[in-house]
């Protein structure tokens, strides 16, 4: 599972406080001025067997799913299940009545999600490079 405490959920909290910061972030991407965390997540990646080819579409997931999800939540709240009828969202309105998790688990849920999909990805391309890989893997 996601760590709580992870940068991905401590950056997606802040972003949930300030909405409006998101934009504005996003217009100089933190890679342009922050580049620090990314080079530490680029090792991490590294270290764990993702090709090279892949670690630029990781990043981009990730940050598309950090700041993405901290917008939607954000607006989220705004949603009113009042306005939705019994011929217009009753399905969409039993689903938040059912729902057992909150927006933090299941952010956590979706991290995860990704994870495993690029781990199914590294797998089947490449089998003998897991987060043990052999020497012969290092020059990818």
């Amino acid at each position: 599972m996601a760590d709580p405490d992870g940068l991905d959920a401590v950056l997606r909290r802040a972003l949930v406080a300030h909405p409006n910061a998101v934009a504005l972030i996003l217009q100089l991407h933190p890679r342009s001025f922050a580049p620090e965390p990314y080079d530490a997540m680029i090792d991490i990646l590294d270290r764990n067997g993702v090709p090279p080819g892949l670690t630029l579409t990781v990043l981009d997931a990730c940050d598309g799913l950090v700041f993405g999800w901290a917008l939607h939540s954000a607006y989220a709240a705004s949603v009113s299940l009042g306005r939705l009828t019994a011929r217009r969202g009753q399905r969409l309105a039993r689903l938040y009545e059912q729902s057992h998790h909150d927006d933090e688990a299941r952010f956590e849920m979706a991290c995860d999600a990704l994870v495993q999909g690029f781990s199914a990805e590294i797998s089947a391309s490449s089998p003998r490079c897991g987060p043990q890989r052999p020497a012969a893997c290092n020059g990818r």
